[in-house]
């Protein structure tokens, strides 16, 4: 008997922190989601529009690359690479 009112007692207390969590957790979202929804209600299509085009053509600040040089970078890597493996297989093949 002593066992099940242990469980019981586990159990009770399993659901006190599920139903804690979750009440945290929905506070948090709701606040969060006001403050999203505040920060959209500020922004406009052009002031998006502006925004994106930083990332893609930049300059962006802490030193991250914009689109287009990431994308030209990429390309960089990506054509030395087979560059090199040309030379290796040329370098094998003879």
């Amino acid at each position: 008997m002593s066992g099940e009112r242990e469980r019981e007692i586990e159990e009770q207390e399993l659901v006190r922190r599920e139903d804690t969590f979750l009440a945290l957790s929905n506070a948090y979202a709701f606040v969060r989601g006001q403050e999203q929804i505040r920060a959209l209600e500020n922004l406009t299509f052009g002031a998006m529009f502006r925004v994106r085009v930083a990332e893609i053509e930049g300059p962006l600040t802490g030193g991250m690359l914009c689109r287009l040089e990431e994308l030209a970078k990429t390309k960089g890597d990506f054509d030395l690479a087979i560059a090199r493996l040309r030379e290796e297989e040329n370098a094998n093949g003879e």
